[in-house]
């Protein structure tokens, strides 16, 4: 049985380690409707590993309520939540700092009258999150005489105040002069028409051959779209898959209801800010959209074979079974198929043996197995079962393939 808190988790693949990672969320420092706190929280119920905080940075609908001189502010927020312990609030986690470096006079000053946390280290977090600075630049209008930017995200900036241009060229040359990364987002629905489809004009093509938007996005809230994953390959772009949350996340992708949140796999060698950019930069990335995994067959294709494996084939018959298939000579392979992951996948057989029974797909469900019996015509030692994992794409519309190994068990048949 898998443990109770498998989640939607990913074998590491590659000698790298595979985050879960949601990078286009707002808070109330722009138009979204909960304090950054909830973000960390959300994704510690997710088990993510790496959230982005990406703010409209002119988009400030809350400013008559709450003044934002500092766009660096729901950044610092999040990440100082990271670091607090399960049940410890903000408070009392600065008391315990303050009483471990022996200032209890500090603590005094604030006149506290909850009781304050017992002395001593404060405990690590439960789940840690890594959060990143960012930003999410909105031009919807031609300006400076160039055509609409749109929606683009600025990740890993040292300064998110630094962005506050007016012509959005010099935007992106700043995120690059801060060592960030730029990614496209939901280009089929900015900039203008807006109607679904996703274009590449002459402008967002030299921001893309000039380095200043190295990725897109593929997926977004509760789309996918097939002309994006395209230009992700053509061009040559980090693949992105994003909540882009304003609500709660329990409200807007139900996990009861089997909503869940598009996240991008950010294979990485390490859960480190500085191995996040490198894998972000080298497009170390696949998309998990729905039950949907998507990305370059060099990521899809081992992560897959990491998540399928087989166990120990066998002819032997089953007790009390009289038809055909089941006689004492019979070639049908029963073989147990394991999937590692957290994501239920769906199979169809590709290789030269038969799929003995239901005629459908084979569904795998997360963390469990399925029993599969294979036509392979004579008795074999070792077999490789091929399949074609339909809930995974390539490219557009192409399904990658798996190939299990079998190695069968000499059996005597009583």
């Amino acid at each position: 049985m898998p443990p109770a808190d498998a989640g939607r988790r990913f074998p590491d693949v590659r000698g790298l380690h595979t985050l879960q990672a949601d990078l286009h969320q707002h808070t109330v420092f722009s138009d979204g409707v909960v304090w950054p706190h909830v973000r960390v929280a959300e994704a510690r119920a997710d088990e993510l590993d790496v959230i982005a905080i990406t703010d409209h940075l002119e988009w400030q609908p809350h400013q008559a309520d709450l003044p934002n001189p500092d766009r660096n502010r729901g950044y610092e927020i999040a990440r100082a939540a990271s670091k607090l312990p399960d049940g410890l609030s903000e408070g009392d986690l600065w008391i315990l700092e303050r009483r471990a470096a022996g200032d209890e006079a500090a603590i005094a000053a604030q006149h506290i009258l909850s009781a304050k946390p017992d002395s001593g280290p404060p405990p690590a977090p439960r789940r840690p999150v890594l959060v990143l600075p960012g930003a999410e630049i909105t031009r919807g209008h031609s300006q400076h005489g160039r055509p609409a930017l749109g929606h683009v995200s600025a990740l890993l900036v040292a300064d998110v105040n630094r962005l506050l241009l007016s012509d959005p060229l010099e935007v992106l040359q700043e995120v690059r002069r801060q060592d960030g990364f730029a990614f496209w987002n939901h280009p089929w629905s900015s900039p203008p028409p807006g109607d679904g489809v996703c274009r590449l004009g002459p402008w967002h093509d030299g921001l893309i051959r000039q380095g200043l938007i190295s990725g897109i996005e593929i997926a977004n809230d509760r789309s996918f779209s097939e002309e994006a994953f395209r230009m992700a390959l053509e061009h040559d772009l980090t693949m992105i898959g994003s909540s882009d949350i304003h609500g709660l996340i329990g409200a807007e992708h139900p996990l009861d209801r089997g909503r869940l949140r598009p996240i991008t796999l950010v294979f990485a060698e390490d859960r480190t800010e500085a191995a996040v950019k490198h894998a972000l930069r080298s497009r170390h990335t696949a998309v998990c959209f729905r039950q949907t995994l998507i990305g370059r067959p060099e990521w899809i294709e081992p992560l897959l074979q990491a998540c399928l494996s087989a166990g120990t084939g066998h002819y032997q018959p089953e007790p009390g079974a009289f038809s055909v298939q089941e006689r004492p000579t019979t070639s049908v392979l029963r073989v147990q198929i394991r999937n590692a992951s957290g994501l239920a996948l769906l199979l169809r057989g590709t290789g030269p043996y038969s799929i003995v029974g239901d005629p459908g797909p084979i569904p795998v469900p997360a963390h469990s197995y399925v029993d599969v019996a294979a036509l392979t015509g004579t008795r074999l030692q070792h077999a490789d079962l091929r399949f074609e994992v339909l809930n995974g794409l390539i490219a557009p519309r192409r399904h990658p393939e798996v190939v299990l190994p079998v190695s069968i068990a000499d059996q005597e048949v009583s």
